[in-house]
């Protein structure tokens, strides 16, 4: 393997949790403006948080799923990767969404709970929540994207089949 392609191989695997990390650190440094900014376009913290529950519920569900049927007995192309390390590091990029999108649906509660966003005050805890919100968000996207790749891939592949 390639150094290209070892350098490639791990920023993919890293990217959410590197564009995570620096969400945070942003979000720590500059809490106060970004909570100007977001009252000044006339949201608040409870329409935030309750956006960031939806999309996590409905993107965890939607590739709980998906994944199910794509594990599930059949033909196409996810048999014929099935027992491959790349379908092996396709199962650990969705584990890892389904987790992080649960987990941020799950820290979403306290703040939809909470009245006007009372544990919004907290600023290490709110760095943190956009954080993971943004490395769930980013993690979804990674599997979404190799997911197409590989029907791309497949597409490619039957048209030669069909031009022989």
């Amino acid at each position: 393997m390639a150094w290209d392609e070892r350098a490639e191989l791990w920023f993919e695997r890293l990217y959410p949790y590197g564009l995570g990390a620096a969400v945070f650190v942003a979000a720590t440094v500059w809490h106060e403006a970004g909570r100007a900014y977001v009252r000044s376009m006339g949201f608040g913290s409870a329409e935030l948080v309750s956006a960031n529950f939806d999309v996590m519920v409905t993107l965890t569900a939607f590739l709980f799923s998906v994944f199910v049927l794509a594990i599930a007995p059949g033909g196409g192309f996810i048999e014929r990767i099935f027992r491959t390390s790349v379908f092996r590091e396709f199962k650990r990029y969705v584990v890892e969404a389904l987790l992080l999108g649960s987990l941020s649906a799950a820290l979403s509660l306290p703040y939809m709970a909470t009245k006007n966003g009372g544990i919004w005050r907290l600023q290490a805890i709110d760095a943190l929540w956009l954080a993971l919100a943004v490395t769930a968000l980013l993690a979804f996207f990674r599997v979404v994207k190799i997911f197409i790749q590989w029907m791309g891939y497949d597409a490619k592949h039957r048209e030669k089949r069909k031009a022989r």
